[in-house]
């Protein structure tokens, strides 16, 4: 499902819970460079299709519903990028580019470009890329290409089981702070900025800025996977991505040993969910 607005903002913890909810991989990116270029696009896009072709999306567009049918990646140049009127915004704006894939493997992106309003405050690139986690897909392989690809400050890849999708297996103040919520979409810039950490993921990219907050050669000391990548660190709470399908209990207890590693308070979930219910 696509994110439509660009502030993304919406009742926290706002979901359905008397169901059981199918896996999804979740891969996000708060970007370092301008994603407008449509080689960054092509790019974007053929790392998709390098890691599986049945990543190639099938519909493109603007904004939804997405009608236009795409087969190459040069189909989608038009659409990855295109200007917004300079009488009604910013010169150098450009629209957000949404795609979906309905046959296997199910996926969706959502690429919300960096924004600069009047005042000449700029929103960086946001970058949002859902799928069906299906497991002869290199994921870890791809979020690191896409990383060195977009150069980003935050990034994250997690797939959410049944359990993270249940908001009542969180405390109310992790679903009232919107942690809930930007564990589910992925981290949006502007409440990275105003609301902080929502919470770790099975893969985490932290850039440079992040060297202030955590020690991450203490990271790796306490025995988690730990790699320098562009100008930040790319950290790992296990070396299997399925490890949070496969046995939660524990990779919840690693995640929860790794928070210890952070500052009290760094993430609005700052405990576990409860997965014995």
């Amino acid at each position: 499902m696509a994110v439509s607005s660009r502030d993304f903002q919406e009742i926290p913890g706002a979901i359905e819970v008397s169901r059981k909810f199918r896996p999804e991989l979740n891969i996000s990116f708060i970007c370092g460079i301008n994603t407008i270029p449509w080689e960054i696009g092509s790019s974007v896009l053929e790392l998709l299709l390098e890691s599986d072709p049945r990543l190639m999306p099938q519909k493109i567009g603007n904004s939804e519903p997405l009608k236009i049918s795409v087969s190459e990646v040069s189909d989608c140049a038009p659409y990855w990028a295109p200007p917004m009127d300079p009488s009604n915004f910013v010169a150098g704006n450009a629209w957000d580019v949404m795609w979906k894939r309905s046959k296997k493997i199910q996926s969706s992106g959502h690429v919300l470009h960096q924004f600069r309003n009047r005042a000449g405050e700029v929103r960086p690139t946001w970058f949002i890329f859902r799928a069906d986690p299906e497991r002869s897909v290199p994921w870890k392989r791809l979020f690191e290409q896409l990383c060195s690809l977009l150069q980003p400050t935050y990034g994250t890849l997690h797939i959410l089981g049944d359990i993270e999708q249940n908001s009542r297996r969180f405390k109310p103040e992790e679903v009232s702070s919107f942690g809930f919520d930007d564990q589910m979409t992925g981290l949006p810039p502007t409440n990275l900025e105003r609301k902080g950490l929502a919470n770790l993921a099975c893969s985490n990219f932290f850039g440079s800025q992040f060297e202030s907050l955590v020690s991450f050669p203490e990271i790796e000391k306490e025995g988690f996977p730990v790699k320098p990548l562009n100008d930040g660190y790319l950290v790992d709470i296990s070396t299997d991505l399925f490890s949070v399908l496969d046995d939660f209990p524990e990779f919840s207890k690693r995640r929860a040993a790794l928070k210890q590693i952070f500052p009290e308070g760094t993430f609005r979930i700052g405990g576990e969910p409860n997965f014995e219910k």
